[in-house]
């Protein structure tokens, strides 16, 4: 199992980015949360299989269609 903290950079408060990551983190069988940040980033906890945290990482750099993603810092990374 693998642990992930990320912190992402863009127009991702106000287009769904927030239900979006859930429904992947469920799909990929995924657990963890997400949550919107003052400064209008997002931020997301996740802990699943290694590839999957992969995928989810890949995923989050595109974000939904109304989202702009600019950046995804990798804040804490446990394998």
């Amino acid at each position: 199992m693998s642990k992930i903290h990320i912190l992402i950079y863009g127009q991702v408060q106000g287009v769904g980015f927030r239900y979006w990551v859930r429904r992947k983190m469920e799909e990929l069988g995924i657990v963890g949360e997400v949550w919107n940040n003052d400064d209008d980033t997002a931020e997301l906890q996740a802990e699943g299989p290694e590839e999957q945290i992969k995928e989810l990482i890949k995923l989050c750099h595109a974000g939904p269609a109304l989202a702009r993603v600019k950046k995804v810092v990798i804040l804490k990374e446990e394998k």
